[in-house]
């Protein structure tokens, strides 16, 4: 029985874990990327509570290092000054979030999180302006 429980709550995790990235997949690219900052923005807060209370966000850095990776990532290197600036704004996020981390310093992320706020919030209004409701057609 216990087997046959296991075997069910993977099917059934398996399934949820196919729709969500499905639905993930109908996103377009404004909704993705203000989801990354979201998720970015929940990380970095989480952290500095944790080194507030004077414990070691490994998890919760690694998580917000992940996802300022991808955007450095996916930014179209085509040369252009937005291009330029916006990988060298993603590296030096990463590097605030690693000495941070290092020096146990949340100082460093508080630094950084009106700018992440920022971002997000053009990205929010590109999406406005182009009558967005995030699902791609």
């Amino acid at each position: 029985m216990e087997r046959y429980m296991g075997l069910m709550n993977e099917t059934v995790r398996s399934a949820a874990g196919k729709y969500l990235q499905a639905g993930i997949e109908t996103y377009d690219q404004a909704t993705l990327i203000t989801m990354l900052y979201d998720g970015m923005t929940r990380f970095l807060t989480m952290a500095v509570e944790k080194m507030n209370n004077g414990e070691v966000p490994f998890d919760e850095c690694r998580r917000a290092q992940d996802i300022v990776n991808h955007l450095y990532l996916t930014v179209k290197d085509d040369g252009s000054d937005i291009a330029v600036n916006l990988k060298a704004l993603y590296f030096f996020f990463y590097k605030q979030v690693v000495n941070a981390l290092m020096e146990k310093n949340a100082g460093k992320i508080e630094e950084i999180l009106p700018l992440v706020r920022e971002l997000r919030s053009a990205w929010g209004e590109l999406k406005r302006r182009n009558g967005n409701d995030g699902i791609s057609r």
